[in-house]
């Protein structure tokens, strides 16, 4: 545990909080953003399929972006949306389908590639996948997993799968739920960790007005983009670095923002794109 250093005792808790220099965020090319994969390669593939993880992994992603949700039999699956209907052929809740039921509809049905009315992945086999399908079919890729509901439930059954086949350093947990995070954190304090609604907040305020922040993570996840307008400043990337956050952006599929952040000196990029961002940081690094 030499590597961490000791920050602050978590104020939902007992256990110290660990953070910076975490393993999650080694990358072999220094000076440049982690390339995250927002829900895979979700442009040309269905998003959060293994299909999907796969093409992002090929495109040069470094880490991939997951959403967690619940199955009525308390099974961890990957999806977004709280129901099936945008990216299935099924209909309603995902909490009210159990496992087995949810493995029988098309996560490819909806796909489209581009403006074109083709529905390539439609019957193929693709299906919402389990979390532990994607630990086992990706031995040592890195996700970020995004926790949008669940409470506590989520969080143990997350903690159980994270102890049982010790992937503390493969994975980044935010959550939406600040006291979700910080049970985990408590919990698995191995992993790193990102920023529910309230620390994003807290943080932005704090670089907006230059008041004093005390992080309780190790990473910023912060969006791009506000009822139309860019909400990144160098403020914000400044804040971070003194504090020894890593500062990811999401969601930016634009080449010309990709540019600017990677020259405000942005530790991640969450993207649709990430073969885009792959190809603007290569040839960046082919013209230093």
């Amino acid at each position: 545990m030499s590597e961490y250093c000791i920050n602050s005792i978590d104020a939902f808790g007992t256990k110290p909080f660990l953070w910076r220099n975490h393993p999650f965020f080694k990358i072999k090319e220094e000076g440049r953003p982690l390339i995250i994969a927002h829900r895979g390669d979700s442009s040309n593939a269905p998003e959060n399929t293994l299909l999907a993880f796969y093409l992002a992994l090929i495109g040069g992603s470094d880490v991939i972006e997951i959403d967690l949700k619940l199955t009525r039999d308390s099974k961890i699956v990957v999806l977004h949306d709280h129901k099936v209907n945008r990216v299935t052929d099924g209909r309603g809740y995902i909490r009210d389908y159990t496992l087995d039921e949810l493995k029988k509809l098309d996560a490819g049905f909806r796909f489209k590639l581009g403006d074109n009315k083709v529905y390539p992945y439609r019957g193929k086999g693709l299906t919402i996948p389990t979390l532990e399908e994607v630990i086992f079919n990706f031995g040592s890729t890195r996700f970020l997993l995004d926790l949008h509901s669940g409470g506590k439930e989520m969080a143990e059954e997350l903690a159980k799968l994270i102890i049982r086949y010790r992937i503390y350093h493969r994975v980044l947990i935010v959550a939406e739920s600040i006291f979700t995070l910080r049970w985990l954190q408590n919990k698995v304090p191995e992993c790193a960790f990102g920023v529910s609604i309230i620390d994003a907040l807290s943080f932005g305020f704090a670089a907006e007005l230059r008041l004093p922040y005390k992080p309780m993570t190790d990473s910023i996840q912060f969006p791009s983009m506000w009822r139309g307008l860019q909400t990144i400043n160098q403020a914000q990337v400044s804040l971070a670095r003194s504090k020894g956050l890593q500062f990811h952006v999401f969601t930016v599929n634009e080449r010309e923002y990709m540019r600017k952040l990677i020259n405000m000196g942005v530790d991640g990029i969450i993207t649709d794109k990430p073969r885009v961002l792959r190809e603007i940081l290569d040839k960046t690094s082919e013209n230093k």
